[in-house]
Formats: C-alpha cells, structure tokens, sequence
C-alpha cells in the first residue's frame, strides 16, 4: 500500500509535473491569442466607435440627402418653369422674328420714301431760297417805293394837334374850325367904326394831319408808325406853356392807363416788333438807348442821377465812322434788348427831368429833352448791314413871361427856352430859303438836331394847340411856326447801307 501510496504520489508528482509542463507551454501559446485578443478587442471598440461616427454621417447624409431632394424637387419645377418660359420665349421670339423681318421691310421703304423726301427738301430749299432772294427784292423794293412816299409826303411834315378843354376852361370851340387837314382861326375884333360891329379875320392854316380834341393816342400813332418802320428820322413836339397837359412823347395823357401810351413807347414797341419779324429774314439787330435834356442851354444825362454828372460836350465822330456823326462825351449809352428795359429808362429819365411850377401850369418841363435808339443790323444771308437811329424830341413849352409870371431862376429857364426855340425856327427858316448858311451852332438844342433836320433824315413836329380862346395869340404864333416848317424842304432821304 505504501508502494503503491508511493508510487502514486510519484505518478500524481509525474503528472503534476507534467501538467504544469504541459500548462506553461499551453500557457506559453496561449499567450500571443491573449495580447492579440485584446488587440481585436480594442480594434472592435475602434469598429464600433467608427461604426458610430458612420452611423452619425449616415444620418447626416440621410438629412442632406433628403434636403437635395427637396431642393432637387424645386429645381425641377423651377426648370419646369424656365421650360415653360424658354417656350414663350421663343414663340416671342419668332414673333419678334417676323416682326424685325417686317420692320426691315418698313425701314426700307421709310429709307426709300426719306431719300424722296430729302430730294423734296432739297428742291424745296432751293424753292425757299430763292423766294427768300425773291422777298428781299421784292422788300428792298417796297423800302424804295417808301421812301418815294415819304418824300412825296416832304422829309419835313408837320402834324397839329389840339387838346381837350380842361376844367377850369371855358368849353367854346367857336373860334376853330377843323376840316380835313386844315385848321382856321378867327379873331373877333371890334370894328374902328362902332363898339357893336365887330370883324372877324380868318386864318387858315394847311398841314400833313390836324388832329380834333376827341382823336386817341392809338389813331396819332398809327399816322406816324410809317416814320417809325424806317426809323431814320426825328419827332419833336413844339408846344408853348399851357400846352404841356398832353407829353405824348413820353407817358401820354392818361397816368399809365395802355391806351393813353406815348410816342415813345409805341415807338419802340413798334421798332422791336419789326426786328423780331426780320429775323426770319435773317436780320439781327442790336440797340442802344441815350436820353438827354437841355436845360439852360446846357447838356444833362437823364439816365444818371445829378451827383453822377459828368460835363457833357457834343463832337464830331471820325469821318471813317459807320454811325452818326454826331456825339456827346461822358454820355450813358444804354444797349437794351427788350421794350421793357427801354421803359425802365424812361421812367428813370422822367423822374431826373427838370421840371417846376409856374402861374399857368403846375408841372411845366423846363428843359428840352431828346431821347435816341441808335439801332445796328446785320444780315448773315445776304451781308447786308444797316444803320439808323430814331430820335424823338419833347421840346419845353414857349413861355410868355407875363402871363408865367417867372422870376430869379426860372426867369433863367424861361429865356433859355425861348431862346433856343427861337434859334430852331430861325434854322428851319433858313432850311426853308435854302440859304447858304444855317445857324445850327447857334444853340445846344439845334447844334444836336444837325443831323435831324438836314440831309438825309426824315423829320416830324407835332404842334400841341390850346383850344381856349383866351390864348388865341399863342395859338395863332404856333401855328405860324408850324406853317414854316411845313413850307420847308430838305435833302432827299436815304438809307444808310452798306
């Protein structure tokens, strides 16, 4: 027992042995499966981190997927739209095809018909040309024939007027009497035989126009417009003292009202309107306005106030000169370019006229004044160029030194003014007799009416006549006057052209 105890123990010993043999090479081999399995273990826990994220950017992708497919739905039906629209395009556009094909077709035929049409307007400006060429023959001569009339009519003409009766006069019209052109006085004297016969002497008196108490501005004016159209000529007024109711020279009779308008101002309304018909013709033209008074036989500027005067002197131009041959040193030369500067100037110069009271008139001019609108002209169509200038003169009233009552400086004024008128009809008489010498230096006012009176220019006196009997004599001396100047005749009249 105890042998086979023995060898048992030594067989469990063997065993045991070779067990643990056995066990640590089993152990031994067993060893790399472990390391590797944990290496599968860990590369499982990486696949199954990886599977996770995959699964992550699967549902990612899912979402993105689904959004492509959304915005691929809308796409479709956005191309489904352009589709659409591509197909109203192009049947627009084959209907803008046929439309350009007959657009072609009318644009040919337009450039067919514009071809005709510029052979038309060729023709037609050659047809407008020459009956512009034909115009201005035919205006030259209807200028021409003007003339002739104007000179039939005299270079000198005298108009007389006779005012209404004022207030404070006696409404008798016994002792005048109108009838066509003429006017005749009669003086009512007691006869040298007895107190109760009385003679009457008659005066007749013949002119150009006699205008009645009743005749308007506009019917005045409309007689003189024809010295106006060629405005190469002078209107002065001769009026004695209480003849100045009516300036109509500058603001007429009825305190601004239109009707009542000047010589003046119609005068340059008519002159502008003229010019702006020319034009078509191809005239332009250019004025210049000066407007000056006389007073005391000395030379003021009515455009510029009395501390802004300058002396004045008249002189000669150059003889190479184109314009007129006289002018005054220091002079405002205005140029205007529309009627309503030309009265602004009046206005201006009306307010620097010298004027003062006497005994038989509140507000009597106590000056000569002399407005001129010198006007230049050029024509680019025919090279034409033309020069004149329209003057018109508002001359102060003759005074009778009685009955004005004038003393210490409108004394002065007064003789000035009769002198100087006096010196005008000692110069129309002897342009009347055709004498040799005539007297124009003889005062300011006729010495700067040279060129008005004599030579080419046509001339206009408007007489202003007091119908009162009371100032018969005045009246009668006027008339006299106006009788010499009517009876006066000067050179012919021509156009200043080159």
């Amino acid at each position: 027992m105890a042998r086979v105890a023995a060898r048992l123990a030594r067989h469990n010993s063997s065993i045991t042995l070779r067990l643990g043999r056995e066990y640590f090479l089993a152990y031994q081999k067993a060893l790399p499966f472990e390391v590797e399995c944990g290496e599968l273990q860990h590369s499982v826990a990486e696949l199954a981190a990886a599977k996770s994220s995959l699964t992550i950017q699967l549902q990612l992708q899912k979402d993105e997927c689904l959004q492509c497919s959304l915005k691929n739905i809308q796409l479709e039906e956005v191309v489904d739209k352009f589709k659409k629209e591509n197909a109203e395009q192009a049947e627009s556009k084959s209907s803008l095809t046929v439309q350009l094909h007959q657009q072609k077709d009318e644009f040919l035929q337009c450039s067919l018909k514009n071809i005709q049409l510029e052979e038309l307007v060729d023709k037609l400006k050659k047809e407008v040309a020459a009956q512009a060429e034909k115009i201005q023959s035919q205006e030259m001569e209807r200028r021409r024939l003007h003339n002739i009339v104007e000179e039939l009519k005299g270079n000198i003409r005298v108009f007389c007027r006779v005012r209404p009766f004022m207030r404070s006069e006696e409404n008798s019209f016994e002792h005048i009497e109108l009838t066509g052109n003429s006017i005749t006085l009669e003086n009512t004297t007691e006869s040298r035989t007895g107190r109760d016969k009385k003679e009457a002497t008659r005066f007749i008196f013949t002119f150009d126009q006699v205008f009645s108490p009743s005749a308007k501005q506009s019917t005045v004016f409309q007689e003189i417009s024809h010295l106006v159209q060629e405005p190469e000529g002078t209107i002065f007024v001769w009026k004695y003292l209480e003849c100045t109711f009516m300036p109509i020279i500058a603001e007429g009779c009825g305190h601004g009202k239109p009707e009542s308008r000047g010589i003046i101002p119609r005068a340059v309304s008519q002159v502008f309107s003229t010019a702006e018909q020319l034009q078509v013709q191809g005239w332009k033209y250019s004025f210049v306005a000066s407007f000056l008074e006389i007073y005391n036989d000395m030379i003021q500027d009515l455009l510029v106030s009395g501390a802004s005067r300058h002396d004045y002197e008249e002189k000669h131009k150059p003889k190479s000169s184109r314009s007129h041959e006289f002018y005054v040193t220091n002079l405002k030369y205005e140029p205007v370019i529309s009627e309503e500067e030309v009265e602004m100037l009046l206005r201006k110069a009306s307010e620097n006229r010298s004027v003062a009271a006497t005994a038989v008139n509140d507000r009597s001019s106590r000056s000569h004044s002399i407005f001129q609108l010198h006007i230049e002209g050029s024509n680019e169509c025919t090279g034409q160029a033309c020069f004149a200038m329209l003057t018109l003169v508002d001359l102060a009233g003759s005074e009778r030194l009685n009955k004005s009552q004038s003393c210490g400086e409108p004394l002065k004024e007064a003789q000035a003014i009769n002198l100087s008128l006096s010196c005008l009809a000692q110069v129309i008489t002897a342009l009347g007799h055709k004498d040799q010498h005539v007297p124009f230096r003889n005062s300011k006012l006729t010495y700067l009416l040279q060129d008005c009176l004599a030579g080419n220019s046509k001339t206009l006196m408007f007489v202003n006549l007091n119908p009162s009997y009371n100032n018969l004599n005045e009246t009668l001396n006027s008339l006299r006057i106006a009788a010499t100047v009517n009876d006066c005749v000067i050179g012919t009249a021509q156009a200043n052209r080159k």
